[in-house]
């Protein structure tokens, strides 16, 4: 599960980059997630994304609110806590 999200957020970014007129020259996404036994379920998945870019802040934003888009991120969206930032690699 926690490999088809990132692959989701990998993939709404590269569908976002033209659009944006921005460069990318990495991307790196960690996510975490805690399962809750009764019922069985990922209660809370917690995530990272990394891009190596000289974009501003408001630009890393619009891109966050893209990857936010994603099938997946949505479809998990509804039943479990999702939190996370995208960030400029240092």
């Amino acid at each position: 599960m926690l490999a088809s999200l990132g692959a989701c957020m990998v993939r709404g970014i590269q569908r976002a980059l033209p659009m944006l007129r921005m460069e990318v020259d990495s991307i790196s996404i960690q996510l975490r997630a805690w399962r809750q036994d009764d019922p069985p379920a990922i209660a809370k998945i917690e995530y990272r994304v990394e891009v190596g870019t000289d974009a501003d802040e408001e630009m890393l934003e619009i891109l966050h609110r893209n990857v936010q888009k994603g099938t997946i991120y949505s479809t998990l969206a509804p039943g479990t806590q999702l939190t996370g930032e995208v960030v400029a690699r240092q």
